[in-house]
């Protein structure tokens, strides 16, 4: 929301340009399957329904973060050592050090400053490689559950009859 505000998207209210419909940035964010949710919701019960629905978002996000998180992680752990053991210039003990130390050297070897950790500036190639391949792997796991989903969604039974008017079962006609 922060974007469209400072990028100026927002048209909302009246005058030249205006677009009634966004007249606040939220607006543009409202997913169509809120929307679909909530107007299969009884009128007294859209409180509770779009609490739920914001609540589990907010988990699936943060779980969705943590996992690739994990992922980079491990992966990035395990490619550098494979790379500094094979390389065979820094003791075992140093890993870390260089795994914690890998954006400065990134921005070291940008600027033609030493290097941290006592990294080979050889090295420097394939350590960002190491980086790149762990953040692909955590965006191909991201991208599988995605699709999984999305698979999951396309075969969901559809809704028998679907209320045209936006009203929920306990509405009067």
């Amino acid at each position: 929301m922060i974007a469209i505000d400072a990028l100026g998207l927002d048209r909302g209210g009246s005058g030249p340009g205006a677009r009634p419909w966004a007249s606040r940035p939220a607006s543009l964010c409202i997913s169509p399957a809120w929307i679909t949710a909530l107007n299969g919701t009884a009128t007294r019960m859209r409180g509770s329904a779009a609490g739920l629905l914001q609540t589990a978002r907010e988990i699936s996000a943060a779980l969705g973060l943590a996992v690739m998180g994990a992922i980079v992680a491990n992966v990035q752990g395990a490619r550098l050592s494979q790379i500094l053991r094979r390389d065979g210039r820094m003791p075992a003990d140093r890993f870390d050090q260089v795994e914690r130390s890998i954006g400065k050297t990134v921005a070291a070897t940008q600027q033609g400053s030493p290097l941290p950790a006592g990294i080979p500036a050889d090295l420097v190639p394939a350590l960002k490689a190491a980086v790149t391949t762990a953040v692909s792997a955590a965006f191909y796991a991201g991208a599988a559950v995605l699709v999984t989903a999305a698979a999951a969604v396309a075969l969901l039974p559809g809704k028998a009859e679907f209320s045209g008017s936006g009203r929920g079962q306990d509405d009067p006609a």
